[in-house]
Parts: C-alpha cells; structure tokens; sequence
C-alpha cells in the first residue's frame, strides 16, 4: 500500500472515530459543555463595561474556542467521507 493509500485509509479511519465521538455520549457532554460555554459567555457579553476591554477580549477568546470543537469534528467526519469517495472512486 503506498503512502496515499495510508493516508486516505487514516482519514476514513479517523472521521469513522469522530463520527462515533460526536454520538457517544461523552460525546454530546462535550458538545453540549461548548454551547454551554457560548451561551454563558454571550450572556456575560451583555453586562460587560464596554470599556473593559481585556474582559470583552476573555470573552470572545472563549466563544471561540468553544465554536471550534464541532467545527473540528464536522472537518474530520468532511475528509474521511472525502476520503472514502476517493477510495470508491478509484476502485470503479
């Protein structure tokens, strides 16, 4: 197997585990802890001086990064489903 092949086996491998993730039920404690951080931080976002700038900052960091984690997911689950297409593709 050359080293394409390694690497779109990888992926289908890896985006097979996100998907799993994403629907286990750690999974969903961890997606659901992300909204849960969006929200709480929206919600401070209201109360805070508009001058505070290092607060306004603090705040958008963890909006952020909480978007982040299904975003990641939902790319990985993308290329090995990519990957998989690639793979049926060539095999036709």
């Amino acid at each position: 197997m050359d080293p394409y092949e390694q690497t779109l086996l990888a992926e289908i491998t890896l985006g097979d585990e996100a998907k799993k993730f994403f629907n286990s039920d750690i999974g969903r404690f961890i997606l659901g802890r992300a909204t849960e951080e969006i929200d709480q931080a929206l919600s401070e976002f209201k109360d805070i001086d508009p001058t505070d700038d290092k607060g306004i900052r603090n705040l958008q960091q963890k909006i952020a990064v909480a978007e982040k984690l299904p975003i990641w997911l939902n790319e990985c689950i993308v290329e090995g489903e990519q990957a998989m297409a690639v793979i049926d593709q060539e095999e036709e």
